[in-house]
């Protein structure tokens, strides 16, 4: 036996505890202890690791309410189940074949329970809540809530640490920062809430498609979960994401309509940091599913607006108010017509355009300018491509799909717009 070999029977029997003949248990605290060390090399922000486990139970929101020296965090959907309060830990050993939402909350379990903290991990339906308690003396199985039944059947972590607790070693609450974490929730389906401090209290409103058009489009592919924003500059920019939580690493493909997605996928691979996506067989298989996304949503796009173009164009011969409006919708940026989206954090409501009431022809007429003007360059620039006229069934639809009105109102493409014996005017 080598030495390398002997050292390992070595560290196993110290690892071990013979509690009776024939009997062998893990020695809890020592198990705890190999297992934060095997966790050093994580970087990722310790909010981003609970927002993954809560994500993963299908919560609406979690909450982080933070002191000095103890944190609360609480989230819905899932409770835990009796086998992760039992052991929680089991399923970092079972590799990529372990339940997701398990081994994301053993992670972040990890990650929290530093040494000279206690931490309580209360959940289970409203009327049979279960505690588990991680402290120095280790993991200690869970047991019934004492205190009587709770309305709730969220999961709450409470964590209280000591002064001298090692937080240089083990970040803990003290470099959990919202605002930084901020753009990496860009493409978070749940709600994240965290108070800064007495006065002022921080939010990150989940990621919601646009029911009405092309503002954000949520696409469930092959297992992915893909969202697709519009944006001016060319090409698709892909950015990844983990159980709703971006990671470090970005792609560009080529593509004739410009986009923006963010691509969620629970079996990419990641570096020992859990930050930085590792480029293996799940990124480019994300990236082949994202293009075929984007070029599916792109012609219903396209087909949609053709239409909506029709109602507008109507509009605008129905009431010649309008076409001023119409015509400054067109020259605004891509940027400043998805802001007139948002809604007023007071209110509730979608902000006004132009001091008026925000009227349902006003949406269309918002939404219609949103798309022509996402649409302008890419469907000028395919008037000298020769896959224009059949090859490329995307080109194609972008050479055809209609991003103007002539003096009567009638749509009109780029296609019209090239072709001298259709010449319509100046278009509105």
């Amino acid at each position: 036996m080598g030495k390398a070999e002997e050292n390992k029977t070595r560290q196993r029997k110290h690892d071990e505890v013979l509690v009776g003949s024939g009997s062998f248990r893990i020695d809890p605290k020592r198990a705890l202890e190999v297992l934060r060390e095997s966790q050093l090399a994580v970087k990722e922000n310790g909010m981003a690791l609970w927002v993954r486990a809560a994500v993963l139970r299908g919560a609406k929101r979690a909450d982080f309410v933070f002191w000095p020296f103890s944190m609360t965090i609480r989230f819905g959907g899932k409770p835990l189940t009796a086998a992760e309060m039992k052991d929680p830990f089991s399923v970092l050993l079972s590799g990529s074949s372990a339940d997701p939402a398990s081994r994301w909350l053993a992670v972040a379990l990890v990650h929290t329970s530093i040494p000279m903290m206690r931490l309580t991990v209360e959940s289970g339906p409203a009327d049979s809540r279960m505690v588990m308690v991680l402290d120095d003396d280790g993991f200690h199985a869970a047991e019934p809530a004492s205190h009587s039944p709770s309305s709730s059947a969220d999961t709450v972590v409470k964590a209280r640490w000591k002064v001298e607790a090692d937080l240089e070693r083990y970040p803990l609450s003290s470099s959990w920062d919202a605002l930084e974490l901020r753009s990496a929730l860009e493409p978070c389906p749940m709600a994240v809430w965290t108070p800064q401090n007495d006065r002022f209290s921080y939010l990150i409103e989940p990621a919601q498609p646009d029911k009405r058009g092309g503002l954000l489009k949520d696409v469930h592919k092959g297992g992915l979960r893909i969202l697709l924003r519009p944006r001016e500059v060319p090409g698709i920019e892909v950015r990844f994401c983990v159980a709703g939580v971006a990671v470090e690493g970005s792609a560009a493909i080529p593509f004739p309509v410009p986009w923006s997605a963010w691509v969620d996928d629970l079996q990419l691979e990641l570096d020992a940091s859990l930050k930085s996506a590792v480029q293996g067989e799940r990124w480019h298989a994300a990236l082949k599913a994202v293009e075929e996304a984007a070029r599916e949503h792109s012609l219903a796009m396209m087909e949609r607006h053709a239409r909506v173009m029709r109602l507008v164009g109507g509009l605008l011969m129905a009431n010649p108010g309008l076409v001023p409006e119409w015509r400054r919708l067109r020259s605004l940026s891509l940027a400043s017509l998805a802001a007139c989206f948002k809604k007023d954090r007071r209110t509730g409501r979608l902000r006004r355009l132009f001091g008026g009431k925000l009227s349902g022809d006003r949406l269309r007429m918002l939404e219609c300018a949103m798309t022509c003007v996402h649409l302008h360059e890419p469907a000028d620039a395919v008037s000298t491509d020769p896959e224009r006229k059949g090859r490329d069934p995307l080109k194609t639809a972008l050479w055809r799909v209609p991003l103007y009105f002539d003096k009567e109102g009638e749509p009109r493409s780029v296609e019209d717009l090239c072709d001298m014996k259709k010449s319509f005017g100046p278009p509105l």
